[in-house]
């Protein structure tokens, strides 16, 4: 067996909420840094969800990733993953045997002691949610022998399961949820992580209180208040005013109205356009590349995400290819509107506008959708705009196919691992559009047979070739995550992924 022993969980300082509105000012601690007070952070949308494995909307996780803790966390840099609520781990010489050797001094929220049977028990139940299931889908069996030790058996090798299980939909949750149904969990739900839940009023504000018996350091400040902001202005403004100290992910194209200090993340997402197999029209291939051929992605990117995007040559994020993004034969995401004209006219399109939904909850998605619609004008192509209150979108999207409720959607992919992204794509049927996953499949497993980073190289650009070559959905561009702070924030630091913990931050109040 290769023992691969790494050092024992590093301690982890998080801000607390208080279930109060508005800040208070922080006061000094004995060794003269800012202590106490109330950190108020803006977000743009409210929360859809609080069991982790069903989160797929990222302001959501941003904000309940606060309360939870994984069995490994993702490194500042890299691809190594950090030791959290697993102190170490042994792998088996084949690579498909996870021993986890847990810490033993971690505490629920309700005073709980965290054993192996809440791990196996969470772990299990991320497997059974169509959510994350595909993210899952190497595991065979997890076994709790004791009450510090797990032991997860895969199927088949996965050379990215430890980073995957750093995603904080991974979270470890009391077994059966501490011994509430599901709703109840979901409207009071209960992590080991540094804050503990508090409340919050639908559409308005989400609250945390400091979990003092947290297993890590304990946070100085004293709470952590969300408010939601749907106008970009109002939160512009308030972060401005004081009323809150970080504004988080700020649209990219309103970024220089925020005027603060701005934080961003690794460009692990990847924005696309769902193309649903149910509209007849959209079944045309040429058709759809003549969708593709008519979107002008640098001119999007420009104006839209000035510094903070690039232009998708992939579906996959760029960040998770070995050996850099691949070369595809007569790629599809090039801007060429005289091929797409031609495509639009022998396809027997007669002009009948095309439904596009949105999220309102995301402002660069809103602002992307009208650039699409103008664009597509111009090559012949009808766009009916349809933007939808941020759960209804999801509702809508990620209802079980054959669904006939959409045509086309702006949507938001990607991550810091490869499998991850195969499941989203197998789980939504190619980002719910009802298409085969056959490739899906035969690209996971692939990669997961891959002996060396080559190998990868070559399963992740032939599954990149056959998206091109089917188009179940259109690359738009890669982007980050952006956070601006106000002036008295400090130790605001990404990590590997779009995800920004407040573990390391301090704040003074204007």
């Amino acid at each position: 067996m290769n023992t691969r022993k790494l050092a024992g969980a590093a301690s982890i300082a998080i801000l607390a909420l208080l279930a109060t509105a508005g800040c208070s000012s922080p006061t000094s601690d004995d060794t003269g840094g800012p202590s106490g007070g109330t950190l108020a952070i803006g977000v743009n949308a409210d929360i859809v969800e609080t069991i982790p494995s069903a989160i797929q909307q990222y302001n959501t996780l941003s904000i309940m990733s606060n309360m939870y803790d994984q069995l490994v966390r993702e490194p500042v840099s890299g691809t190594e993953p950090e030791p959290r609520l697993a102190s170490s781990w042994d792998i088996s010489d084949d690579r498909m045997t996870y021993t986890f050797h847990l810490r033993t001094d971690v505490q629920f929220h309700d005073g709980a002691k965290m054993t192996s049977n809440d791990v196996k028990w969470s772990i299990d139940y991320a497997r059974d949610d169509p959510a994350k299931s595909g993210d899952l889908v190497n595991v065979e069996d997890v076994e709790a022998p004791d009450d510090s030790t797990v032991v997860v058996t895969l199927a088949a090798p996965q050379p990215d399961f430890l980073m995957s299980l750093t995603d904080p939909t991974m979270s470890i949750l009391p077994a059966d949820f501490g011994g509430k149904t599901a709703d109840q969990f979901r409207a009071a739900p209960i992590g080991t992580g540094p804050f503990e839940f508090a409340g919050r009023t639908v559409g308005t504000d989400i609250l945390f209180d400091r979990f003092d018996d947290y297993w890590g350091d304990v946070a100085k400040v004293d709470g952590l208040h969300f408010q939601v902001y749907p106008d970009v202005n109002a939160e512009s403004l308030a972060l401005q005013s004081g009323e809150i100290e970080i504004a988080s992910n700020v649209p990219l194209d309103s970024v220089p109205i925020f005027q603060g200090q701005v934080v961003s993340t690794a460009r692990q997402l990847v924005e696309i356009l769902m193309i649903n197999s149910g509209n007849p029209i959209l079944t045309s291939y040429d058709f759809r590349r003549a969708l593709s051929l008519g979107i002008d992605r640098d001119a999007i990117v420009k104006s839209l995400m000035p510094g903070f995007g690039e232009v998708a040559q992939t579906i996959l994020s760029e960040s998770v290819f070995p050996s850099g993004l691949p070369k595809l034969q007569n790629s599809p995401y090039v801007y060429d509107p005289d091929t797409a004209k031609q495509l639009v006219a022998g396809s027997g399109y007669d002009g009948t506008p095309i439904p596009l939904i949105y999220s309102t909850g995301i402002p660069t998605d809103i602002a992307i959708g009208q650039a699409i619609q103008a664009q597509l004008k111009d090559v012949g192509i009808n766009i009916d705009l349809n933007p939808l209150e941020s759960g209804e979108w999801l509702k809508t999207v990620t209802e079980p196919n054959p669904n006939t409720d959409w045509s086309l959607s702006i949507s938001r992919a990607g991550g810091a691992t490869p499998t991850g992204q195969f499941g989203f794509n197998t789980v939504t049927g190619y980002f719910g559009g009802g298409w085969s996953t056959d490739d899906v499949s035969a690209a996971a497993a692939a990669y997961n047979a891959a002996a060396d980073p080559a190998a990868e190289q070559q399963a992740l650009t032939g599954y990149e070739q056959a998206v091109a070559d089917r188009l179940p959905g259109v690359a738009l561009a890669y982007m980050g995550v952006v956070w601006v702070t106000g002036s008295g924030v400090q130790g605001l630091q990404p990590r590997a992924s779009q995800i920004i913990p407040l573990n390391t931050v301090t704040f003074t109040a204007p």
